[in-house]
C-alpha cells in the first residue's frame, strides 16, 4: 500500500520534472496562440564555479592551449557558433514537435514572441566512468511583437537536465531539446 501511495505522489513529478515558476502574467494568456517567434538571449549567462562566462571561457581556452596549440581558440569559437548552428535549431525542432504535432509553431513572422533568456549553463562532463548531465536554466518572456512592454507570461525553469554524451556539443544539444520540450508541453497543457 505504501508503494502505491508513493507512486501516486511521485508520478506527476517524474512525468513532468521540474516546475516552471511563474514570474509575471499567466500562461492562460497564451491560449489560442499557434505560432511564436523565438528569440534567444545569452546576456549575463552564469556558469557554476566561475564569476562570469568570460572567465569560464578563459580557463577552458588556457587549459586546452596547454594540451594542443590552437585548440583553445577553436573551443571558444565553437562555444558561440554552436548556439546558432546546433543548440537553437535543436530547441526549435523540439518546440515544434511538442507544442503542435500538426505543423510548424515557430516562425520569425509570428505575432507573438518567446524571449528565451539563458541564465545558467552547466556543461556537465563525461570522463571515463564518471559523468554528469548538462543542465540549463532559463527565463521565458512571452509578449506580442507589436507591444513588447506588455508581458503576457514570464516563467522561469531551473536546472533542466540533458545529455551525458562524451561530446560537449551533443550533451548541450540534448539539454536544449529537453528545455524546449518542457516549455512547449507546459504552455500547451496550461494555456
Amino acid at each position: 500500500m505504501k508503494k502505491i501511495i508513493l507512486i501516486v505522489i511521485l508520478l506527476p513529478i517524474l512525468a513532468f520534472g521540474q516546475k516552471i515558476k511563474v514570474l509575471d502574467g499567466t500562461v492562460k494568456n497564451l491560449k489560442g496562440i499557434s505560432q511564436f517567434d523565438l528569440i534567444f538571449d545569452y546576456s549575463d549567462v552564469s556558469i557554476p564555479h566561475y564569476e562570469s562566462e568570460e572567465l569560464f571561457l578563459a580557463a577552458k581556452v588556457a587549459l586546452r592551449e596547454k594540451k594542443e596549440k590552437g585548440s583553445g581558440l577553436l573551443f571558444r569559437e565553437k562555444w558561440f557558433a554552436n548556439r546558432k548552428e546546433i543548440y537553437e535549431p535543436m530547441f526549435i525542432q523540439s518546440f515544434d514537435r511538442w507544442y503542435n504535432k500538426k505543423g510548424k509553431t515557430t516562425s520569425s513572422k509570428a505575432d507573438y514572441v518567446i524571449n528565451i533568456k539563458i541564465t545558467n549553463i552547466f556543461t556537465g562532463y563525461n570522463v571515463i566512468a564518471i559523468n554528469q548531465h548538462g543542465k540549463i536554466s532559463a527565463i521565458f518572456t512571452v509578449y506580442k511583437k507589436s507591444n513588447p512592454n506588455i508581458i503576457l507570461f514570464k516563467g522561469q525553469v531551473d536546472n533542466v537536465k540533458g545529455g551525458k554524451s562524451y561530446d560537449l556539443a551533443k550533451r548541450m544539444a540534448i539539454t536544449y531539446f529537453y528545455l524546449a520540450k518542457k516549455t512547449a508541453i507546459y504552455i500547451k497543457r496550461k494555456s
